[in-house]
């Protein structure tokens, strides 16, 4: 068991942030299994190998979301391509790579375990998160997808080829920082039969308005949609679409600067109870902290990465930033 811990807290864009993560790549990793399971590393690839370095990271990459590659998220009732049965979808296995010391590269999965793996898998998974395909950047070498190929082997095994390097190991390193947005306060409200999705709209009128008579200007920091009509469109609530629907749930979302005013909006949704329109119901609301995830590039010279082993079962591998330059993205 590898663990990358952080253990210098810096100073980001004049905040104090204590969570900090790096991709560092495959070099720490390797450095732990050379100095402490030697008889694991075996594959003897070299840094400036940079086309056997791209098939490995296209192996990473497909193994990345798990049961993804091996039909996760892709049974699609009605497509014949994707038409999988639910007993195959229950039984789905983790997919493996088989990568040998020339860099040949095979995903696989358990003989006779249900989910499907073939080209189809292995392109969707390919594609997910690449961006520029011709261009996948690693903390070990920026990746070229465009001539990537499958080959079905068998029903559990596919040969994976063509990834190639386009440039060598960038010089900066992504770096994900935890920063603090506030507090979101949410609700919920169903409305169905005739006019629902009118009473809908004037829940969240009167939601908004309850709030302006408090915290004027607030309204502006609450977004609203209506799933079952346009949660899943780049459309408003105000538009009117030509779609009728008989069940709808009114979604309410704010983002506030504290604690008070999220619990003070989910009050005021409640209110819709007894203070709203007609015939709602199943009411849920609720607050939270919310923290995101910031990027930014760090430069790859400012990190030292030591490894040591801590326990008979782990090796941990630390993070050192003695100092942090921030870059734009």
């Amino acid at each position: 068991m590898v663990h990358v811990s952080i253990i210098y807290s810096i100073k980001y864009k004049n905040c104090a942030v204590q969570d900090v993560s790096v991709y560092l790549g495959a070099a720490p990793i390797v450095e732990c299994l050379q100095n402490f399971i030697p008889n694991v590393y075996e594959l003897g690839w070299n840094w400036d190998d940079l086309h056997l370095l791209a098939q490995g990271s296209l192996a990473g990459h497909l193994l990345e979301c798990g049961c993804q590659l091996t039909g996760g998220y892709y049974m699609h009732p009605g497509d014949k391509y994707r038409d999988i049965s639910l007993q195959d979808l229950l039984d789905l296995s983790l997919p493996f790579a088989e990568v040998s010391f020339d860099g040949k590269v095979c995903v696989a999965k358990a003989e006779s375990s249900g989910g499907v793996l073939n080209p189809c898998t292995c392109a969707e998974q390919l594609l997910y998160e690449v961006g520029n395909p011709s261009s996948y950047i690693t903390p070990d070498v920026v990746v070229d997808f465009q001539d990537v190929s499958f080959q079905t082997l068998s029903s559990s095994k596919v040969l994976c080829a063509g990834a190639k390097p386009s440039a060598s190991a960038p010089n900066n390193l992504l770096l994900l920082a935890s920063k603090d947005k506030g507090w979101k306060g949410w609700g919920e409200i169903s409305y169905g039969g005739y006019q629902c999705v009118k009473r809908a709209k004037a829940a969240d009128f009167l939601v908004r308005s309850w709030m302006e008579e408090v915290y004027p200007g607030i309204s502006k920091h609450i977004v609203s949609y209506i799933i079952g009509l346009d949660s899943l469109k780049a459309v408003s609530i105000d538009e009117d679409l030509p779609r009728d629907s008989q069940d709808i749930r009114l979604r309410m979302d704010g983002l506030f600067e504290n604690k008070e005013q999220a619990i003070h909006f989910t009050k005021e949704f409640i209110a819709l109870y007894t203070n709203g329109p007609a015939g709602g119901g199943g009411i849920s609301t609720g607050h939270k902290k919310e923290i995101i995830l910031e990027k930014t590039l760090v430069y790859l010279s400012y990190i030292c990465v030591c490894a040591y082993v801590c326990s008979r079962v782990c090796v941990c591998v630390c993070l050192c930033m003695t100092q942090i330059d921030i870059l734009s993205l």
